[in-house]
């Protein structure tokens, strides 16, 4: 898809996606790219479970993973589970699975034609690695030292590493 450029009040906003997520600790606001303006899905925003220290949104189906240092778990909620809720209603969901200690960041991958996420953990020194189609644990792998506290990715499938810093 060619990359748009819309206008909204004199300011630019360059966008891919059709669907952007407004992220507050722990709640949610759905917002969509319609008519070359930015609207409210009739705002529509949800409580997460818990407060989320970082959230990835996987480009392939929309959607929205999330980390939580507070219950040491990752979270998948899906697009049209966000939409489909009322205002202030709590969010389920999809997936959610203990991933380390202290997670504080997810990123989403793809490579030869599957898709994965990485959390990286501050008081573990542990990158692990879930599959994104079931939310499973594939690997744990120690990165050493006193852990890590930002995981990131190239968008080139081709690429097959996850960056930590």
């Amino acid at each position: 898809m060619p990359l748009k450029t819309n206008s909204l009040n004199g300011s630019f906003i360059r966008c891919l996606l059709l669907t952007y997520y407004l992220l507050c600790g722990n709640t949610v606001t759905t917002f969509s790219a319609v008519a070359n303006v930015i609207t409210p899905f009739t705002d529509i925003t949800a409580k997460l479970p818990e407060k989320m220290a970082d959230f990835e949104v996987n480009p392939t189906n929309g959607d929205l993973a999330a980390v939580s240092p507070v219950t040491n778990k990752a979270y998948v909620f899906r697009l049209d589970d966000l939409l489909g809720i009322d205002a202030m209603d709590v969010a389920i969901a999809l997936y959610e699975t203990a991933v380390c200690k202290t997670p504080v960041s997810i990123r989403y991958k793809e490579y030869e034609g599957e898709g994965y996420y990485a959390v990286a953990c501050t008081e573990q020194a542990d990158l692990v690695i879930l599959n994104a189609d079931d939310f499973s644990t594939i690997a744990t792998t120690g990165i050493g030292g006193l852990g890590t506290s930002r995981v990131v990715s190239s968008q080139n499938p081709l690429d097959p590493f996850f960056y930590y810093f």
